[in-house]
């Protein structure tokens, strides 16, 4: 079972003392999990149920803290997470990658809090 508390605290089976603000499984086994540490973004993904959880690198300098994840396909798994001033970041390949997509500029700074 996974949950993210009112405070944004979600600690994974292990003390982690990053900020947790939303969670996306494409299963019971994978799934990614989004936050923050220090102002920057954070996910951190497990492929086997939450026993193990492993930080994903973003391929991008700092961007501002993320919001929401969600699982858009299974094979292979990928999600999009979402966060403040408008960041959109996208991966294809199992969390191997993560690409920042561009949003449309009338909604090119809205901070998002959800994704679906």
């Amino acid at each position: 079972t996974w949950s993210v508390g009112a405070s944004g605290v979600f600690e994974p089976r292990a003390s982690i003392t990053h900020t947790w603000h939303g969670i996306g499984m494409c299963s019971v086994t994978n799934g990614w999990v989004v936050g923050h540490y220090n102002g920057d973004a954070a996910i951190i993904h497990t492929k086997n149920g939450g026993a193990l959880w492993q930080s994903e690198f973003l391929g991008i300098d700092a961007p501002p803290p993320l919001r929401a994840v969600q699982c858009v396909s299974t094979s292979p798994f990928s999600a999009v997470a979402v966060g403040e001033g408008g960041v959109i970041l996208k991966t294809e390949d199992n969390g191997f990658n993560w690409e920042q997509r561009q949003p449309p500029a009338a909604v090119a700074s809205v901070d998002w809090m959800t994704v679906h």
